[in-house]
């Protein structure tokens, strides 16, 4: 098992992709507390459990109902990744070095990067793929969830859906394991450990146990996206293309008849 890292040195800006995910190097200067990353990702799941009961409680609010107002059902789906990330931003902001070190968000070579993003997301959906089949054949039942119901069929209920399950959902999630959790376990336990439980951890907030494995490797070549390049920015950008071919795919499939 690798060692946690000795110490903190800024890479070159912007960061070049290392394949050797910066062995020995801190990602952030300032360590995270191991119990604040627990405690964001347990608020984030928390306020999303929330939103979720407050919805199911409240007809007009219901999520399944896509005649619903689109701005409220807006702010009650952004609400818990900009309340956690809000305050991730703004403890980070108190740290040595600033906001942009203590959670990984360095400028990246462009094209590099933008490899890892394509290359990544590639990767995320087809380990996906690849469980979700799997899963299928011990005969386990995926969640019935079409998120694009969970807008109108608007041009507003459409672009609200991509902002949340493409930029803000994205960020907020990134910001919770990748850019404070697995900082955390890295300096405490090494990487191969902190990429195993921010990992699993991601997985089993996504509430389901038909995607805990899926949801698990997709978090996993997250987190080696992030190490491979010290930016946040990149796994936010894996991320958002990982999101956005699941929309795409869902509105694919309900044209086609299939939903």
């Amino acid at each position: 098992m690798d060692a946690p890292p000795t110490g903190y040195a800024e890479t070159p800006v912007p960061a070049p992709v290392s394949g050797s995910l910066y062995p020995g190097v801190a990602l952030t200067p300032t360590k995270w507390p191991v119990s604040v990353a627990f405690s964001v990702a347990a608020l984030m799941t928390l306020s999303t459990i929330g939103v979720a009961i407050l919805t199911s409680q409240v007809p007009s609010l219901a999520l399944e109902r896509s005649d619903g107002d689109v701005a409220l059902r807006l702010a009650l789906l952004t609400g818990p990744y900009v309340l956690v990330g809000a305050l991730i931003l703004a403890c980070a902001a108190r740290m040595p070095g600033g906001v942009a070190a203590n959670v990984g968000l360095r400028r990246f070579v462009l094209l590099p990067g933008a490899l890892v993003i394509v290359g990544g997301s590639i990767a995320a959906r087809l380990a996906v793929t690849q469980l979700t089949v799997l899963l299928l054949s011990f005969g386990l039942t995926p969640p019935d969830v079409d998120i694009t119901r969970l807008f109108p069929d608007t041009v507003f209920g459409v672009a609200a859906l991509v902002f949340v399950t493409v930029i803000v959902g994205p960020f907020g999630e990134e910001l919770v394991f990748r850019g404070v959790m697995l900082p955390a376990l890295r300096d405490r336990w090494g990487t191969a450990v902190a990429v195993l439980v921010s990992s699993a951890i991601f997985g089993a907030v996504h509430g389901s146990a038909f995607l805990f494995l899926p949801m698990m490797a997709a978090g996993a070549i997250m987190a080696v996206c992030y190490l491979s390049t010290r930016s946040l920015w990149v796994a936010f950008g894996m991320h958002a293309v990982f999101n956005l071919t699941a929309v795409g795919l869902q509105y694919a499939l309900r044209a086609a008849g299939l939903m």
